[in-house]
């Protein structure tokens, strides 16, 4: 068993980035995906990581590698939600 310890005003800010990807990334499957909690003075910032994929060049072979910040699952986005407010004042897209 794994287990896994939220705040409830940390579970509250995933819950609002969660309800913002699920319409903005509608394309990317959750269930490849990694979320990680991050929690500065004044924001919470939620990131989602679609998992590695060891995926080969059918011609070649050779290994691809993620590139752009997304994979065949999705894209990794960071959403950044006020601590103050709830709400998210920032999105960005690892590149």
């Amino acid at each position: 068993m794994v287990e896994f310890t939220l705040t409830g005003p940390q579970l509250a800010a995933a819950a609002t980035a969660l309800a913002r990807f699920r319409a903005e990334e509608n394309k990317s499957d959750l269930n490849h995906f990694v979320i990680v909690v991050r929690e500065s003075a004044e924001l919470f910032e939620i990131i989602f990581g679609p998992e590695r994929v060891d995926i080969r060049d059918p011609a070649t072979g050779e290994r691809v590698i993620m590139r752009g910040g997304s994979n065949v699952y999705g894209r990794i986005v960071h959403y950044f939600v006020s601590k103050e407010s709830g709400e998210i004042v920032r999105r960005q897209l690892a590149r």
